[in-house]
């Protein structure tokens, strides 16, 4: 019986050891922690554009 019981409890940690490798890639905070960059990107991008504007202002006149 002992051995039962041995082999049961090391088929729980190895059930709970995959399913703990494959957790990560399947949570969604990754993309929720991408998100804010993307967020972001548009202004920089607006930024980057009133300079080149600002630029080409100053060459046109």
């Amino acid at each position: 019986m002992s051995n039962n019981s041995e082999q049961s409890d090391n088929l729980n940690q190895k059930s709970s050891e995959t399913s703990q490798k494959l957790e990560p890639p399947k949570k969604p905070e990754p993309s929720q922690e991408l998100e804010p960059p993307k967020k972001l990107e548009p202004i920089e991008f607006e930024e980057t554009r009133v300079l080149i504007n600002s630029e080409s202002n100053s060459n046109i006149v």
